[in-house]
């Protein structure tokens, strides 16, 4: 459904004040919130109806993941 007039500018408005890299995200009923950017090879991890937050993942090392690779094949 298209929306005009104040219905739309006040849905524009809400988008706004955002930053690079940002990611918008519903923080209450027609409230939007910003979460910052993160760092390189972070991911963003959701926390329900909490703001996500950028979490640095953890790797296994190459050989632990071979010999796991090997105890459980």
């Amino acid at each position: 459904e298209l929306q005009t007039g104040d219905t739309l500018l006040g849905s524009i408005a809400n988008l706004t004040g955002g930053t690079a890299g940002g990611v918008p995200w519903q923080s209450a009923a027609n409230t939007t919130g910003f979460t910052s950017a993160g760092t390189s090879g972070q991911l963003l991890q959701s926390n329900g109806t909490s703001a996500p937050t950028w979490v640095t993942p953890t790797y296994a090392s190459t050989g632990k993941a071979i010999a796991m690779a090997i105890v459980f094949s």
